[in-house]
């Protein structure tokens, strides 16, 4: 037999193991920091530089916020083979998209409530620090529990990242969690965040959302009107969110409009209360 090979390791100090993921902007592994102890996550960012800059720039001014990956090291070698590695701390959890593979999850719509309250806050801490995120969807919204033993939401994934002043270009692809706006080619807004942040509450509800056929067209159809997609009472908020949102183009959204449409969501519910789950087998099984 062939003798493995030997682990790669990164500047004497981060031993790479599994790969965990495949983002938009490059591979995920997971790491083991020799000269902490600790374990890592580590995002090769083989595609292209600008991606790595995109994050790097955003992880370094946001410090680790509550909801967002904490940097702990950079390392750069693009000279050799045009790879960069950005090291961030391993407590980010897992993806939504790895929630939705399991059986019996999200059926409580006031769990999906909180949800969608907690990742509002952090797109608007985001727009607050002057960046959009671009890449708002399932596979980069993750979960995890805290100290006190509550479910947490963050944000990973940051290549797309951008100052949000001047307002960035669009986004050059037609993906499913863009808005409307975003797919006829305008330039790319906060809102546009949040748009992306309705549809992946649709997603959460198991609702029949869109294809990658005529999606333009499949898109103005919801534009024109969203509230026929939602008949359910404990749904019909998120198509309100999305009137509100779109009725504030080209101006500041309104902060206190968007929190009373969640704080009016469904009766008795507030939403910032702790998102109700199990645990079991090393998951967050989410009611």
């Amino acid at each position: 037999n062939n003798p493995a090979p030997p682990p790669t390791v990164i500047n004497n100090r981060f031993v790479l193991n599994r790969r965990i993921g495949q983002g938009s902007s490059g591979q995920v592994f997971s790491a083991y920091d020799m000269e902490t102890g600790n374990h890592a996550i580590v995002v090769k960012f083989t595609l292209d530089a600008e991606s790595y800059n995109n994050e790097k720039n955003f992880l370094d001014e946001c410090k680790g916020t509550r909801g967002f990956p904490k940097k702990v090291y950079n390392y750069d070698f693009m000279i050799l083979n045009r790879t960069c590695y950005c090291i961030v701390q391993s407590y980010e959890g897992f993806s939504f998209n790895k929630v939705f593979r399991m059986p019996n999850v999200l059926q409580q719509p006031s769990n999906i409530l909180k949800i969608g309250y907690r990742l509002f806050l952090l797109l608007e801490k985001m727009h607050q620090m002057g960046y959009v995120h671009r890449d708002v969807h399932a596979s980069n919204i993750v979960v995890d529990n805290n100290w006190e033993g509550e479910l947490e939401i963050g944000l990973i994934d940051f290549g797309r990242t951008r100052p949000s002043i001047p307002p960035t270009e669009s986004v050059d692809e037609r993906a499913r969690h863009l808005s409307l706006n975003v797919l006829r080619g305008e330039r790319y807004e906060p809102h546009d965040d949040l748009i992306s942040m309705v549809f992946s509450l649709m997603i959460m509800f198991r609702m029949q959302t869109f294809t990658d056929e005529e999606l333009v067209a499949q898109k103005q159809a919801f534009h024109e009107d969203p509230m026929s997609y939602f008949p359910t009472e404990d749904t019909k908020w998120v198509g309100r969110l999305y009137q509100y949102i779109n009725s504030q183009r080209n101006q500041p959204y309104s902060r206190e409009g968007i929190v009373a449409t969640f704080h009016s969501a469904l009766d008795g519910v507030k939403p910032t209360d702790p998102i109700s789950f199990r645990y079991h087998d090393r998951l967050f099984w989410i009611d």
